[in-house]
């Protein structure tokens, strides 16, 4: 990740056979806008007539609703990175707590003892229920948070 700007385009749709070189005014022409723009050389500039639409966008070209196994999927892929590291800051924290190294066996039952105990580990919980809640927005069984019937 950057603390930069990136400029990010795609454009199309064109079918049929490109001519040779089809990639290279396109590429000079985002180049020189670039330098316009900004008064510095791109660092970088990754382009070629290999790209896809995503469900969200070819929804939006196609003047539609997308799919809702998208919206999910998206969730699933903004929370991962977020799931991950709590995850690892979990094993890493059990680990230096009990001694143990991986997480079979004995880690995983420390992992849980070190969830229940909470302290200074609350904040990985804490982030790991929050990644899930974006990943899985309905609320978990035995969370206490479903109404009764």
């Amino acid at each position: 990740m950057t603390d930069g700007h990136i400029w990010e385009c795609k454009i199309g749709e064109v079918s049929g056979v490109l001519p040779l070189g089809a990639d290279a005014p396109m590429r000079f022409a985002v180049a020189r806008a670039y330098k316009e723009i900004t008064g510095h050389e791109p660092l970088f500039l990754f382009s070629g007539w290999g790209g896809e639409l995503d469900e969200g966008e070819r929804a939006v070209v196609e003047n539609r609703e997308p799919d809702p196994l998208f919206y999910a999927e998206q969730r699933k892929r903004d929370a991962a990175h977020d799931l991950y590291e709590a995850l690892r800051e979990a094993v890493a924290y059990s680990e230096a707590s009990s001694g143990l190294s991986g997480i079979p066996g004995a880690s995983i039952a420390e992992l849980a003892v070190t969830v229940e105990s909470g302290g200074r580990f609350a904040f990985n919980i804490d982030r790991a229920r929050a990644a899930l809640a974006k990943a899985c927005p309905t609320p978990a069984i035995g969370s206490g948070d479903h109404d009764a019937d």
